[in-house]
């Protein structure tokens, strides 16, 4: 097992020179973080890196006083809006809520990027440091949704309500994979399912990307059937658009796309 990250690794030494860069005035001040709170998920996507490989890529993740140490010092670069991402944050919730207390500390704005899949006794202890969920809905047909993650999602749509009747404020992130979940009926089940649910801030489409596979690439681990399932390209901005029009007309929310 490699060593853990040290606070005085170069990550944090540049993150110290942007946060002096950002306080002399000297650079423009961060608006927008993401950071990936752990590689683990608790998830088998079809079009993402399994388990196996996610786990893999946490052993060397931040401990929870180098995570503080970071903290500050993202404060210093103008106070930027965080999105605590992974893998599934609240697989690791000790660290999350950790975390979170410690950004609202330092007077950061919160959002969380979340698959739903948790006991919500995870969401509750977190939940009062979140300024925004972002929720994924990776699919809507319940067979397809067990073919497509590995889990059924009867939780997750359980969560979903639960969190909403709370008065949480959400964000619906709809991960759009061509040829896996690009179909109409699963369109026309997330607007209604939107339409269900009135708080809703509304929905996001986020394209299939390849990000995952290069940061297998990046941590010598080699692509291949039992990490990564499925091989598309990410798809081009006229068809994103096109999707976003289509879940308009199903009268739905959608904050992206033309």
């Amino acid at each position: 097992m490699k060593a853990p990250v040290n606070v005085d690794s170069d990550v944090h030494a540049q993150a110290k020179r942007l946060a002096r860069a950002a306080s002399d005035g000297a650079a423009p001040a961060l608006r927008l973080l993401f950071w990936e709170t752990t590689a683990a998920c608790n998830l088998a996507c079809a079009h993402c890196r399994r388990l196996e490989a996610s786990q893999t890529l946490a052993q060397d993740e931040l401990t929870t006083d180098e995570a503080r140490a970071m903290l500050r010092l993202v404060a210093g670069m103008g106070r930027p809006i965080v999105v605590f991402s992974g893998g599934e944050p609240l697989m690791q919730v000790d660290f999350s809520e950790a975390l979170l207390s410690a950004a609202k500390v330092e007077n950061l704005h919160c959002a969380l990027e979340t698959c739903g899949y948790a006991a919500w006794e995870r969401f509750e202890r977190v939940a009062s440091n979140v300024d925004l969920f972002l929720y994924d809905i990776k699919e809507t047909e319940p067979s397809r949704h067990v073919e497509c993650t590995g889990v059924n999602s009867e939780l997750i749509l359980e969560n979903l309500r639960r969190l909403h009747d709370s008065g949480a404020e959400i964000v619906l992130r709809l991960p759009i994979v061509p040829g896996l979940n690009d179909r109409q009926d699963h369109f026309q089940a997330v607007a209604e399912l939107a339409k269900s649910l009135p708080k809703l801030l509304g929905v996001e489409v986020i394209p299939y990307h390849r990000l995952g596979v290069g940061k297998l690439d990046r941590m010598g681990l080699a692509e291949g059937t039992d990490q990564c399932v499925i091989d598309v390209e990410t798809p081009d901005k006229q068809t994103v658009n096109g999707w976003a029009k289509q879940l308009r007309t199903l009268g739905a929310t959608v904050l992206n796309g033309a």
